[in-house]
């Protein structure tokens, strides 16, 4: 999965910086340990909620996360946030064509996600599941309207 993001991040910033060749020459390709440091960063992020982005990387020990900044800059956590890819865009369909998929940009990654999690998990018995409504105010072309949950 992550030299999927790998190859698709690095083929998108090809294509996007092909006309900007000052930028394309400062730009290095990603690797697979630098895919999964930022990943890593961004666990890390979802755990320890700070205000901006930029928080983290300040010098002052209080605010700034040093275990963050020892892995991977500012800058370079930006430019990655920026050129993520998980597909190829020059293959996918446009809005509108037939056969078109609002999940394209990740459908290739979820599926391999579902693949790896199938052969790496097997439910046992004893399974609980616990499904919880969350009330959502967002706008989603394939969001379901259930009139009998409790939670609409």
């Amino acid at each position: 999965m992550v030299d999927l993001i790998v190859r698709e991040t690095n083929r998108y910033t090809q294509q996007k910086l092909a006309t900007n060749n000052a930028r394309l020459e400062k730009w290095q390709d990603t690797t697979s340990q630098e895919v999964k440091a930022y990943l890593g960063i961004c666990l890390i992020m979802g755990i320890n909620n700070l205000p901006r982005l930029a928080m983290y990387w300040f010098s002052d020990p209080f605010i700034g996360n040093t275990g963050i900044q020892n892995v991977m800059t500012k800058n370079r956590f930006e430019e990655l946030s920026q050129y993520l890819q998980f597909s190829n865009s020059a293959t996918e369909l446009q809005r509108g064509e037939e056969n078109y998929d609002c999940l394209c940009k990740v459908c290739l990654f979820l599926s391999g996600l579902l693949e790896n999690i199938q052969k790496a998990y097997e439910p046992s018995k004893n399974l609980s599941i616990d499904e919880g409504m969350i009330a959502f105010k967002g706008r989603l072309s394939f969001l379901q309207y259930m009139p009998a949950k409790p939670t609409k």
